[in-house]
């Protein structure tokens, strides 16, 4: 499943976390959500533009690597989780994660008197290190009927590489590779960021921060600047790619 087909209710999530937060501490206070992501070359997401936006919120960006995975997350949640303990801004720490390098930061953390809570989603046993799960004071599940109440899964009816290719007067000669990294910027695009380029005009303007995107996915698939020619067929061709997934 792509990331694209998962539409998320930011207000609602964060309003889940806080009621999480406010059952496990032991103050009535509730200090900001720490939200970690890997951001892509070519730019922050739609998605991750509205949180940054949010009130109540700090974005932490690492990256994303050329295979698709997260890098330097895992180090941006230790130091902020050891750096607030330190300072004594905290006093429990709700952590959602299940990855075992983050348990040097849950050790460190706790060796200041924080409470570190681990909140999980069913099964937490197949997603979550065990190491990780004894290592915290508490842990806590969140059932398939929680998370329906923020996300939501898009189902469609067909997917990018069934959607047929945009009938364009002048297609350039490298047309199938382009088409290709078309595919790969879609199936990359959130749900929303789909629904805006599906309801482009032929020629409307791509947003700025989309094109950029787009553009440059296209650009590393051919190893080169992107010719005019090329940068008119990818963006009439994705406004057609975009229509077909609705």
């Amino acid at each position: 499943m792509s990331r694209s087909q998962i539409q998320l209710d930011i207000h609602k999530v964060l309003s889940s976390l806080r009621d999480v937060a406010a059952e496990a501490s032991t103050r009535d206070s509730f200090l900001r959500v720490y939200w970690y992501d890997g951001e892509l070359r070519t730019g922050s997401t739609t998605e991750q533009e509205q949180l940054a936006d949010t009130d109540g919120v700090k974005l932490r960006l690492g990256t994303i690597t050329f295979a698709g995975r997260q890098k330097g997350v895992d180090s941006l949640i230790v130091t902020d989780l050891i750096e607030l303990a330190r300072n004594r801004a905290i006093s429990d720490a709700i952590l959602v994660s299940g990855d075992e390098d983050v348990r040097i930061g849950v050790q460190i953390t706790q060796s200041f008197g924080v409470r570190v809570h681990l909140l999980g989603i069913e099964p937490c046993s197949q997603n979550q290190s065990r190491l990780l799960r004894q290592e915290a004071d508490s842990t806590i599940k969140w059932q398939r009927s929680d998370i329906e109440q923020f996300l939501t899964i898009i189902e469609r009816a067909t997917d990018a590489e069934n959607v047929p290719p945009a009938k364009i007067d002048q297609s350039p000669s490298n047309q199938a590779e382009l088409d290709t990294a078309i595919s790969e910027f879609v199936r990359d695009c959130s749900a929303d960021e789909l629904a805006t380029l599906a309801e482009l005009e032929k020629r409307a303007q791509i947003p700025p921060n989309l094109d950029r995107r787009l553009l440059g996915s296209a650009a590393k698939k051919v190893d080169r600047l992107l010719e005019n020619e090329e940068r008119t067929y990818i963006r009439l061709a994705v406004k057609h790619l975009a229509r077909g997934l609705r």
